[in-house]
């Protein structure tokens, strides 16, 4: 899986605005969670079915059932199918952290998004909705001194670069041309000076047009295609709660908070 760590203003943009380009490249993130799901369930099974063949006569009876684990995730990535183009890549996973869920947050209330100050149960659901699309979080090493990667530019920045270095993200996907992804058309490469791990920042254009619809039958037509909607089955698949609205569905609903 290729991870990809997205900046607050790019999540947000997707996670209220139904008809931005950003909110269907959550939805490729989200199809990408799901997969990586499976992919946990079938090691999982798998795990269990070598324990079992190292101990004859042994039996599993515990929970959760392993072949009950991969069905269901298989039947939550059928759920999606019905709804995305055909061979919509699946390779694609998201990664948040701590730093950049409380921007999230922070930006969301204080009306810096673009779409105005926005209340505060809109901002935990928008922050619900991006943990929940997210492959994998980048939980500790955001607590001491962070390297100043933007050189001064901007600090919060830094804190977004360094959640892909630790997560070893292969990207950083920022709109920020100004103290981030400086390029339009090629990475801007931050490498960490201890260890010397890289990541490089880009905008959309370049992960749309030189990463993502770069396949005969995945191209910028198909991600267009894709119905901002689809992010509440998403959701939903990945919480199991298709009976029932959960926070994380309700962010990907902008309306949402104005009819309860």
């Amino acid at each position: 899986m290729q991870l990809v760590v997205a900046d607050a203003n790019v999540l947000l943009a997707g996670l209220i605005d139904p008809n931005s380009i950003y909110r269907k490249l959550l939805v490729v993130f989200a199809y990408g969670k799901l997969h990586a799901d499976l992919a946990s369930a079938e090691s999982y099974r798998e795990e269990i079915e070598q324990l079992i063949a190292e101990n004859p006569g042994a039996r599993f009876g515990g929970q959760p059932d392993p072949d009950e684990v991969v069905r269901l995730a298989r039947e939550r990535i059928a759920l999606l199918d019905e709804h995305l183009p055909a061979m919509t890549p699946s390779r694609w996973g998201l990664v948040t952290s701590s730093a950049i869920t409380k921007e999230v947050h922070d930006v969301c209330v204080g009306g810096r998004s673009g779409f105005g100050p926005l209340p505060g149960t809109i901002a935990q659901a928008a922050v619900a909705a991006a943990v929940a699309i997210s492959a994998t979080q980048a939980i500790q090493g955001l607590e001491g001194p962070i390297p100043a990667y933007t050189q001064g530019r901007d600090a919060d920045d830094d804190k977004v670069i360094h959640t892909a270095i630790l997560a070893g993200a292969e990207w950083v996907l920022s709109e920020d041309h100004s103290h981030v992804s400086l390029e339009r058309r090629r990475p801007t490469v931050y490498r960490e000076p201890v260890t010397a791990r890289e990541t490089g920042a880009i905008g959309a254009w370049y992960f749309i047009n030189r990463l993502l619809c770069t396949g005969l039958h995945f191209d910028n037509d198909a991600l267009r295609s894709i119905d901002g909607s689809v992010l509440t089955f998403a959701l939903q698949a990945i919480a199991a709660t298709a009976n029932r609205r959960s926070p994380a569905a309700l962010a990907a609903d902008p309306s949402a908070h104005r009819r309860r």
